[in-house]
């Protein structure tokens, strides 16, 4: 029998306002994301609930997310890509 392997999903995420960059990681955490910021404007998200099968649905359910906090915080630019 072959078993699962737990895989986590990875993403790149950058936004065009820096100052608001450490709430939404804050945000984000409360979510049950893992986060590490690489720099002024951007960041790598980890999801560990995802299985490798799910990685897409994960991605789509972060872009979500990502949508909607942007909506909220003055409709500012947030782009997500999947980490290398």
């Amino acid at each position: 029998m072959r078993k699962i392997v737990q895989m986590p999903m990875e993403a790149m995420i950058e936004i065009d306002a820096p100052r608001l960059l450490p709430r939404l990681l804050i945000e984000l955490r409360a979510a049950g994301f893992s986060v590490r910021p690489v720099g002024l404007r951007a960041s790598r998200v980890v999801d560990r609930r995802t299985a490798d099968e799910d990685e897409y649905e994960a991605l789509c359910e972060l872009r979500f997310f990502l949508s909607a906090w942007a909506k909220a915080h003055g409709d500012v630019a947030v782009s997500v890509r999947p980490a290398v």
